[in-house]
């Protein structure tokens, strides 16, 4: 006898997603980035000294670009849905659910923290995992108005985005295929190797693919995706801040 899925779980009732779903993602995010790419370099050759001067600004301007790409092709992907949002399980969050978001923020850090600790043991000698926050405020000294625009990006624009696809989308699609635990891994190990660049070091990718595996399990006992949101905005807006007060203090 078929059983239903219990309600707390990451499949809720709706049209099911394909494969297909996630090429307008892709193809719109790489032109999006093509496009900021070539942007950026014909700005450095016209005028180097500008380019020199607002390294920063220039480089959360073009990731806030790049997402409202990433934006413009899950909303290409999503159009098939009559309701696309509340089909991903983006609804507004309860009291008991806030809550739990702060009050799970100690464990939160705690455990990746450790994770990040074992990872610097294991791979780097014991120095710290480089953060990619970091590079946003090391050039010149920035006022408060740099930190604003960053918790945009990082704190806003990248949580709303990367939640949707990763936990709504992947994690969703693999689910529906998969026992939980290796959709959740599998799911986490591409949200890690999706941070890579040539500007970031390889060593955080375990360590956000710990944090992806964790917003999947989130996903997954709540059946929101608000609140891997909120757990995803608060991590990145609490990173960034702390790094900003350490590096202009």
């Amino acid at each position: 006898m078929a059983t239903a899925a219990p309600p707390n779980q990451a499949r809720p009732a709706g049209g099911a997603l394909r494969l297909l779903d996630v090429v307008p993602v892709i193809a719109v995010t790489v032109a999006g980035v093509f496009l900021v790419v070539l942007a950026v370099r014909a700005l450095a050759r016209l005028n180097p000294a500008f380019t020199a001067a607002n390294r920063e600004t220039l480089a959360l301007t073009a990731t806030l670009i790049i997402y409202l790409a990433f934006a413009a092709g899950l909303a290409l992907a999503l159009r098939r849905f009559p309701h696309p949002l509340e089909m991903l399980g983006v609804r507004r969050p309860t009291l008991p659910e806030l809550v739990l978001v702060v009050v799970g923020m100690v464990p939160w850090f705690v455990s990746i923290g450790l994770v990040s600790l074992g990872v610097a043991a294991i791979f780097n000698r014991g120095q710290p995992v480089p953060s990619n926050t970091r590079e946003i405020f090391i050039q010149v000294p920035h006022g408060p108005g740099l930190l604003l625009y960053a918790l945009l990006v990082s704190a806003v624009a990248a949580p709303i985005c990367e939640e949707i696809f990763f936990r709504g989308m992947i994690f969703r699609y693999l689910r529906r295929r998969w026992p939980l635990w290796p959709a959740a891994l599998v799911s986490a190990l591409i949200f890690g190797a999706a941070h890579l660049s040539p500007s970031t070091s390889p060593l955080i990718v375990p360590v956000l693919a710990f944090i992806g595996l964790l917003l999947a399990l989130v996903y997954e006992r709540t059946g929101s995706l608000t609140n891997s949101m909120m757990l995803h905005a608060l991590n990145n807006g609490v990173l960034t801040t702390l790094t900003f007060i350490v590096i202009t203090r």
